[in-house]
């Protein structure tokens, strides 16, 4: 909920009116059109650098947008592979480095696939 109780609006990701295609510019572009929330999406395994999330917290911050985190869909915790189930845990703690360093208050993940494991 926002400062008043009330719900938020916002994007998954940066709105395709975009043009430039950036977060800031992303958040901008909320701000304008009376929204004020985003999610930031790390679902295809590309995150900022820890100076641009800082720079995303600072942006968010000034112009009151709420931001949370969709961590990437390459996550498999139920894997009999260790390396993915590893892997899986570094995506995941990953998208909650940077989500905080961004300013994000929630993530969300797809925890494991059930694969053949259930009959």
């Amino acid at each position: 909920m926002n400062k008043t109780g009330g719900l938020l609006f916002g994007t998954a990701g940066i709105p395709n009116a975009v043009k430039k295609g950036d977060t800031i510019t992303g958040l901008e572009y909320l701000k304008d059109h009376g929204l004020d929330a985003m999610e930031l999406e790390y679902v295809y395994g590309t995150f900022p650098s820890e100076e641009k999330a800082k720079n995303i917290y600072q942006a968010a911050k000034e112009k009151g947008i709420r931001l949370t985190v969709h961590a990437p869909y390459y996550i498999n915790l139920n894997s009999t592979e260790e390396k993915k189930v590893t892997d899986s845990r570094a995506r995941i703690m990953r998208s909650a480095l940077l989500g905080n360093l961004s300013g994000a208050d929630s993530i969300t993940f797809h925890a494991a696939f059930i694969m053949n494991l259930i009959q």
